[in-house]
């Protein structure tokens, strides 16, 4: 079993301690964690897909006592249909955070992609994964969410983050679930578009611009947008920052790399020089870690209008690919 593999299934079983204490005594009654931290990989991938079920069949079974409710509410009066209907909410509430939950497992495969490693084999395996705990305030804050939010792509953000944060508690702030909370699903596939079309500069992404970069146009749901629209569209999101001198300025002293899905390009300029671009805030980089970038013709073509700029700007000191560093 190879280092990636064992920092998998530390990975796996962080996660899964966690979740058993944030859904509560159901899940923890079933939950064994002495048996599961010492299964093999194959299993604990099994017993994730397991886990996954187990919440779409809690949710299966709440949405039909929904519609049990629903339908025992048109034949009463007064107290007791407000009664009822108290409990559509209810029910409603926990069919959504059940439905968060069930996506958690699958994000455990972007943490078993990263490619840091930071400890040893024995370290790994002797790790105290029983120490590590969600803080009580972003568990109440996270439920809250999760209870009241149910579209596809803002419960995938949450399943996401939990998935992050269970890993390494801290990692995820209060501030990035209230991103995700308050962002419309217009403004969510807009600022995605303009992501897709980024480099990554650390962590932080940025789209190189020039005179007619404002033009450029963008499909989104099937519709073209230019880019000078889209940033009108997101400027109460506070996500990106495209205000006159913003950018990137590369430093003569050390090496800056850039990323565009395998490709890089490090950067080194005789002097210092400004890139003009458009970045993303602080709140939109930490929501840019959540999301899933696919890179398209629009980026290669600022990538490499970007890697031109720098060749003529003597500051290209190397260009590589990921796969084959």
């Amino acid at each position: 079993m190879n280092l990636g593999t064992v920092k998998g299934i530390s990975t796996a079983v962080k996660i899964c301690v966690n979740l058993s204490k944030a859904v509560g005594p159901l899940f923890i009654s079933q939950f064994d964690y002495a048996k599961f931290k010492y299964l093999d990989f194959k299993t604990k991938q099994a017993q994730m897909v397991g886990y996954t079920e187990y919440f779409q069949a809690e949710a299966r079974a709440l949405v039909e006592l929904k519609t049990e409710q629903m339908r025992d509410s048109l034949n009463k009066k007064g107290l007791e249909r407000l009664k009822c209907e108290e409990n559509i909410r209810l029910i409603t509430k926990e069919i959504n955070r059940l439905l968060v939950y069930s996506k958690v497992p699958s994000h455990i495969r972007y943490l078993e992609q990263d490619k840091e490693q930071t400890s040893s084999e024995s370290t790994e395996s002797t790790e105290s994964t029983e120490s590590i705990t969600i803080n009580e305030t972003w568990l109440d804050r996270f439920n809250s969410l999760a209870s009241n939010l149910n579209e596809e792509w803002r419960q995938e953000l949450l399943a996401k983050s939990f998935a992050i944060e269970a890993q390494k508690p801290g990692t995820i702030g209060l501030d990035t679930l209230f991103t995700v909370a308050q962002l419309d699903q217009k403004s969510f596939y807009f600022f995605d578009a303009i992501l897709s079309a980024s480099l990554k500069m650390y962590e932080v992404y940025i789209l190189p611009t020039n005179i007619n970069t404002f033009e450029t146009l963008l499909t989104i749901n099937e519709e073209q947008h230019n880019l000078d629209n889209i940033l009108y569209q997101l400027r109460h999101t506070g996500l990106l920052i495209s205000d006159p001198g913003i950018g990137a300025h590369l430093n003569a002293e050390k090496i800056t790399q850039f990323v565009y899905g395998s490709e890089v390009l490090a950067a080194q300029p005789p002097s210092t020089i400004h890139v003009p671009g458009i970045v993303t805030s602080r709140s939109g980089s930490a929501l840019a870690a959540l999301c899933t970038t696919t890179p398209n013709d629009i980026g290669v073509n600022a990538f490499n209008l970007f890697e031109a700029y720098l060749i003529e700007n003597n500051a290209l000191h190397t260009r590589y690919t990921l796969s084959n560093k």
